[in-house]
């Protein structure tokens, strides 16, 4: 009869197997909580929002320097040569200008052989009327000439000079200022104007400044003292051979008088009006045509050739 279990026997635990061992803890490593991927979200919106914007930032300068370029090499390519003939041209008058003015002597009343008004209706030419002051330096010339304004002295003489007031307002989209603001300029709005600004000066004013470069003759009178009271000194330049062809200095003496006919009751001119009469350039005109040896009169009106250049 097998023996009875002994009943601490029976509170024994069963032997563990061999390959058995004990338990450890062990702390798991990964988070026991749900991770917030909101500001991971917010910062991927934020890196792509900025990615767009540097990218439209970049085409956009792209094409602002794609166009800056395009402009200078036009430029170079169509207007530098004629920048360059102008510029050395107005150089040239200026020179003669800022002589004109500096010097307080009057000049030798002097007119070349064969030099006759009567016989330059047909040649292209020049003229500047300037006061003497405004002659030091070729910013303050340039500055007088874009401002010179209409008188009666080239049709007093029966010639008909292009104004130099043209020439140094075209000259301005020639000199290095204005190429030197395609090279500066940052906003690609402005440079779009530049743009339009150039292609109408290329069509139209260059080939009137090209004319002007084809001018026989330069016409100065520098004033002193006043545009219609004064002393005024008159010199005529040949251009193509760069010699002086006439000079003299002289006076305005004309005037108007004015006078009431019957009853009339009209208004009375006024010191402007008279200041516009043309008199007093018409006696500067006259001792010009003196000078050269013909008679003071008014002459017959030119038949070619423009008094003045449209600048709209």
């Amino acid at each position: 009869m097998p023996n009875a279990l002994d009943p601490q026997d029976a509170e024994r635990p069963d032997p563990l197997p061999a390959d058995l061992t004990p338990a450890r803890y062990q702390a798991d490593g990964r988070r026991t909580f749900a991770p917030n991927r909101r500001w991971g979200l917010v910062l991927a919106v934020l890196a792509s929002i900025a990615g767009f914007f540097l990218i439209q930032v970049y085409g956009r300068v792209r094409a602002r320097e794609a166009l800056r370029e395009e402009l200078l090499a036009r430029y170079e390519a169509e207007a530098a040569p004629t920048a360059a003939e102008v510029n050395q041209f107005i150089t040239r008058l200026n020179d003669w200008v800022a002589d004109a003015g500096r010097e307080d002597a009057a000049p030798a009343t002097f007119a070349n052989e064969g030099f006759r008004w009567s016989e330059m209706h047909d040649w292209r030419g020049l003229y500047l009327r300037i006061e003497a002051e405004h002659t030091r330096d070729p910013a303050t010339i340039a500055t007088a000439a874009r401002e010179m304004t209409r008188d009666a002295i080239t049709r007093c003489l029966g010639v008909s000079p292009v104004s130099a007031r043209g020439l140094y307002e075209l000259a301005q989209f020639l000199e290095p200022a204005w190429v030197e603001s395609i090279r500066t300029e940052e906003d690609t709005m402005t440079l779009r104007v530049l743009e339009d600004e150039m292609n109408r000066r290329l069509r139209r004013d260059v080939p009137l400044v090209r004319s002007m470069l084809r001018s026989h003759y330069f016409l100065l009178i520098v004033t002193r003292g006043g545009h219609s009271a004064g002393i005024v000194d008159a010199y005529v330049y040949d251009l193509d051979r760069g010699v002086l062809l006439m000079s003299t200095r002289t006076r305005a003496g004309g005037r108007l008088i004015p006078v009431r006919i019957g009853e009339s009751r009209g208004p009375w001119p006024s010191e402007l009006d008279l200041s516009r009469s043309g008199a007093e350039d018409c006696s500067i005109a006259g001792a010009l045509r003196a000078v050269a040896g013909e008679p003071v009169g008014i002459p017959r009106e030119p038949t070619v050739g423009v008094e003045d250049v449209r600048l709209d």
